[in-house]
């Protein structure tokens, strides 16, 4: 950790800080008392405020300095973590209410891949968007300067990481994890943000307002509640919010998690959106989206439950079914319609009349159309 940076405390300061604790290591809980671990962050800021040479030379000496980036003088940047939630570093930390440092709210990346992956299937059936987690989105100074976007130090805020970002196809994002807006590139379509209780104000107020000025046409907030071993389902809450023609957001939809389970409708996804109950070996409510061709609620781990029991009952057709017989079309064939409910009497018929497999399974394979792509697995 590079504290070296900040000065021996100040003799007229001495009788703040007890002397167990360094004020300028961002205190954990325990470290101290609340008004301390408060007042140290300030003086830190302080600090780096007014020794902008010195906390210059601090940041260019992390391996991970990016001159281009614009440095937050309230946020602590060190070698191997960052408290700005905006700054392309993996390792992030948040300050909580009493002014002491913590892991990101625990349940915050498994939510953000959740999303992610719900929409990655979504999308992979239409090709006409892609998603993407914690981009580099780049915007205008101009935009920044209106919205008062500004760092501690008054300097103008021009990137930000929106958790999960809906993407044109002509985005070209495939190449690189940078997205410059402000150079002409294409805008995102939807953006999501998982509001944790650290990140509420920020995402009620300055993305929200700077999603919309940018054009933005969704957005979509997926707030966790205050729980966090794991969110409860009624505590988590869906917002949908859609772009108006006055360049202002409206809200849509919005359902809480929990029966009776309502959803919000998104033009960019094209179907509803909801928490849906928890699922099998998966204890916490899940994200999920109507798939109005199978005419039901799918989830990525819904979708490889009913993968993985598809896989388990052609094992165990295989003993049984001729040569002939095309396994992967009836994969495809029961990834659309379901397995039967009486699939075990099914696969005891076919070991007894293997030469009638088609008929005895129920459907007509023929009619499979040959070209077809197999469809990703739902489920009822």
């Amino acid at each position: 950790m590079h504290t070296a940076v900040y000065p021996q405390i100040p003799a007229k300061s001495q009788a703040i800080f007890p002397a167990a604790w360094d004020w300028r290591v961002p205190p954990s809980r325990g470290d101290t008392d609340p008004d301390t671990a408060r007042r140290a962050r300030r003086m830190r800021t302080r600090w780096r405020l007014a020794n902008p040479d010195a906390w210059t030379a601090h940041l260019e000496g992390l391996s991970h300095f990016d001159p281009g980036y614009t440095y937050d003088e309230g946020h602590e940047y060190e070698s191997d973590w960052t408290s700005d939630p905006d700054y392309p570093l993996e390792h992030r930390r948040e300050y909580d209410k009493n002014g002491f440092l913590m892991p990101p709210h625990s349940w915050h990346a498994p939510y953000i891949s959740c999303i992610l992956l719900a929409l990655e299937t979504l999308f992979g059936r239409s090709g006409l968007q892609f998603t993407v987690s914690e981009p580099e989105l780049h915007f205008d100074t101009e935009t920044s300067r209106t919205l008062f976007l500004m760092t501690d130090g008054g300097n103008l805020k021009t990137q930000v990481s929106p958790d999960v970002a809906v993407l044109p196809t002509e985005a070209d994002y495939g190449k690189h994890r940078v997205l410059r807006t402000d150079l002409g590139e294409a805008m995102p379509n939807m953006v999501v943000e998982v509001v944790s209780p650290t990140s509420v104000e920020r995402d009620r107020d300055d993305k929200f307002r700077l999603y919309a000025s940018l054009g933005i046409t969704e957005y979509l907030l997926v707030d966790l509640g205050a729980t966090d071993d794991p969110p409860q389902e009624s505590n988590l809450r869906l917002e949908l919010f859609r772009l108006q023609d006055k360049g202002t957001y409206a809200l849509k939809g919005e359902a809480d998690g929990g029966p009776p389970y309502r959803s919000v409708y998104s033009q960019i996804c094209g179907t509803d959106l909801r928490i849906g109950p928890p699922r099998g070996h998966v204890s916490f409510p899940v994200f999920q989206w109507y798939d109005t061709e199978q005419e039901c609620w799918r989830d990525t781990w819904s979708d490889e439950r009913v993968k993985g029991q598809i896989e388990l009952t052609l094992k165990l057709l295989n003993r049984f079914l001729p040569v002939e017989a095309d396994r992967d079309r009836i994969a495809e064939h029961w990834s659309v319609s379901g397995l039967p409910d009486n699939v075990d009497d099914l696969i005891l018929e076919v070991q007894a009349d293997p030469e009638r497999w088609s008929d005895i399974l129920g459907f007509a394979l023929d009619n499979i159309e040959e070209d077809s792509e197999p469809p990703t697995p739902g489920f009822m």
